[in-house]
C-alpha cells in the first residue's frame, strides 16, 4: 500500500458569489481539465466510525463521538462495509438524540430519525454550512489530504 499526503500550508482564499452556499471542498489535480481527486466537508473534523448493528432502533453508535443535537453531518462508506440502508454518502443530516456513545440522524433539523432498514457502518463526519448573504471570500487555512 503507497500513501500520498499533500499538506497545504498558508491560506487559501476562494471568492464567493452572493447566495452561494458551502458544503464542501473540492480537490481536482490540475486548475482546469483536471481530475477531480475528492472532496471534504466544510469545516470537517476527523471522521467518526460507527455501525448499525440493529436496524430496527434506527440508532448509529459511535463510541465518544462528541457530536451534539442540531449539529450538521454526512456519512461516509467504508471498504468491505455497506451503509446502513436508508442512509446516504455526502448527504447532509442532523444530528438528534445524541448519547455519549449513540445518535440518530434526521433529513431535517428537529425531525423524525432516518428510518435504517438494514445493518451496516461507516464514518461520520462534521460539516458547517457556510451560506453568503452577499459576495465575500471562504478561506481555508490548513489542509492534508491523504491517498492510499
Amino acid at each position: 500500500m503507497s500513501l500520498r499526503a499533500k499538506a497545504i500550508t498558508g491560506t487559501i482564499v476562494f471568492d464567493v458569489a452572493a447566495a452561494a452556499v458551502v458544503r464542501f471542498v473540492g480537490f481536482w489535480d490540475a486548475v482546469t481539465a483536471g481530475n477531480f481527486l475528492g472532496m471534504s466537508p466544510n469545516a470537517g473534523t476527523i471522521p467518526q466510525a460507527f455501525v448499525v448493528p440493529d436496524a430496527t432502533a434506527d440508532v448509529l453508535e459511535c463510541v465518544a463521538h462528541g457530536f451534539v443535537n442540531t449539529e450538521t453531518v454526512v456519512v461516509w462508506a467504508v471498504p468491505g462495509d455497506p451503509l446502513p440502508t436508508g442512509l446516504v454518502e455526502g448527504t447532509v443530516y442532523f444530528v438528534i438524540n445524541a448519547t455519549t456513545d449513540d445518535l440518530q440522524l434526521s433529513a431535517t433539523s428537529g425531525g423524525a430519525a432516518v428510518a435504517i432498514t438494514a445493518i451496516g457502518a461507516g464514518m461520520l463526519q462534521k460539516l458547517v454550512v457556510e451560506t453568503f448573504g452577499g459576495q465575500g471570500t471562504h478561506t481555508i487555512t490548513a489542509c492534508t489530504m491523504s491517498l492510499d
